[in-house]
């Protein structure tokens, strides 16, 4: 009971926080976006698939605003992103949004998903070091099996969707 009432605390306080806050999270405005408990609820035992043709892969969301901000995006529909290569070891795009950020210094590596400037998403088959902010990973991701999912053109239009676990 102690530690559902320091859970529930918790909670109300990120809540406050995060509506009192200006940190950005909708790009255009300058609001902060406020999920309604429906909207939380439609999200509740979903994943998110990443689709390119055919092809699709599971990405785990990372527990993180921007993460959150991306998968409330998710409920009034896909996001589809054109990407394009970069140095050899990950695929880039605009989101035509921005989200929260909390960017760290990180080892990216194969299978990390993060987001660049507030408003671009990379998918990492290689591995750099910067100042990202985490989205999630892909299941099982090996640069071999990336590589044959973005194709060979150096530019390619992936769609993210709600799934389900």
């Amino acid at each position: 009971m102690k530690r559902f009432l320091i859970f529930v605390l918790s909670i109300i306080l990120v809540f406050c926080l995060t509506a009192c806050s200006k940190a950005e999270i909708n790009g255009e405005t300058g609001e902060s976006e406020i999920i309604s408990p429906e909207e939380d609820a439609e999200m509740e035992g979903t994943a998110v698939n990443i689709m390119c043709g055919e092809y699709i892969l599971e990405m785990e969301l990372a527990d993180t605003v921007a993460a959150k901000g991306f998968e409330a995006k998710l409920i009034s529909g896909n996001i589809s992103v054109q990407m394009r290569g970069y140095g050899d070891f990950e695929m880039v795009g605009g989101l035509g949004f921005s989200l929260a950020r909390n960017d760290v210094y990180v080892k990216a590596v194969t299978g990390d998903v993060m987001l660049y400037s507030g408003d671009q998403i990379v998918i990492f088959y290689g591995s750099n070091s910067w100042s990202y902010t985490r989205i999630g990973r892909i299941k099982n991701a090996t640069r071999e099996g990336l590589l044959d999912f973005f194709g060979t053109t150096g530019e390619v239009t992936i769609v993210f969707s709600k799934g389900t676990k």
